[in-house]
């Protein structure tokens, strides 16, 4: 389940390496250089030449530790969808209303509050609400009576995850009326 884009170990690893290089030789002179030695301003060689280095160093050792952390939380997410994929029930859920959502949107992403009635394979329909963000390619599937493809807990009915961006197909049996037709 790996995604095009998303491992940048490479780029990671072209950017931090050259600042900790930098970063190690700067320091290395610094401790090589007379402790008397001046630059042309009047200022220690030694003293610029030791921040200078620490500069570059922890530069390249934080964007590092950055870059792990986002890896981690990549992977993370990545198993839970897996986790979700493999043990939630597929099913469908019917829009029933739209409504401005609590969380702050911006100009990708906007906080919607769906009012829905989820359907599981030999179960009967029950409400359930969703209160997130959505980004902005998926707006167009929110429409009333729209169906949106559904992954629910095998334990709580109410812990469910929208599959955005998958096909959703009306559940079987289901008459034009419940389907928002004539």
């Amino acid at each position: 389940m790996k995604e095009s884009g998303k491992e940048s170990g490479c780029v990671s690893f072209l950017i931090i390496g050259p600042l900790i290089l930098i970063g190690a030789g700067l320091l290395f002179a610094g401790f090589r250089t007379a402790t008397d030695t001046l630059t042309e301003d009047g200022l220690s060689q030694r003293t610029m030449l030791l921040v200078g280095g620490g500069v570059f160093l922890a530069l390249g050792l934080g964007i590092g530790f950055f870059s792990l952390l986002m890896r981690a939380g990549s992977r993370v997410e990545s198993l839970q969808h897996e986790q979700i994929a493999a043990s939630y029930r597929e099913g469908s859920a019917r829009v029933e209303k739209i409504q401005q959502g609590t969380h702050l949107d911006n100009d990708h992403r906007r906080s919607v509050l769906l009012t829905l009635e989820i359907v599981l394979p030999g179960k009967r329909p029950y409400p359930a609400t969703w209160d997130g963000i959505v980004d902005s390619i998926f707006i167009g599937q929110l429409r009333p009576n729209e169906w949106l493809k559904v992954r629910v807990s095998p334990s709580d009915p109410q812990d469910f995850h929208i599959q955005w961006g998958e096909a959703a197909k009306p559940p079987a049996g289901r008459s034009s009326s419940e389907m928002g037709g004539p």
